[in-house]
């Protein structure tokens, strides 16, 4: 929960986020979604603790204002699994669907 609003930026790991990892992002989406995860987490103490008790790494206590992506998102975690060309298969399927009833709104 911590990685993309502290560790990228405290620690520099900001070549590549939990952000820029989409199915990685929707697993600590889902995790997070569970109310007991949800409870015990607090962002912006984490953020404060970080950057203001290490005053060797961060001298003047500036504490970012961005706190990683919106972790509230619905998670997606249902598309996991899915191979490219099965997600395919179903967008075209949605798409034709889509088509027959614009089809037939218009006779």
């Amino acid at each position: 929960m911590r990685f993309d609003p502290v560790y990228t930026c405290y620690f520099k790991t900001n070549e590549t986020r939990i952000a820029d990892f989409p199915n990685l992002l929707g697993f600590v989406r889902d995790v997070y979604s569970r109310p007991a995860i949800r409870r015990s987490i607090n962002i912006k103490h984490i953020k404060m603790h970080y950057f203001t008790s290490h005053p060797h790494l961060n001298t003047y206590a500036v504490i970012p204002t961005h706190d990683g992506p919106d972790l509230n998102v619905a998670h997606g975690r249902a598309l996991v699994g899915r191979t490219p060309s099965m997600a395919a298969v179903a967008l075209a399927v949605g798409a034709a669907a889509i088509a027959t009833a614009l089809i037939a709104r218009r006779r």
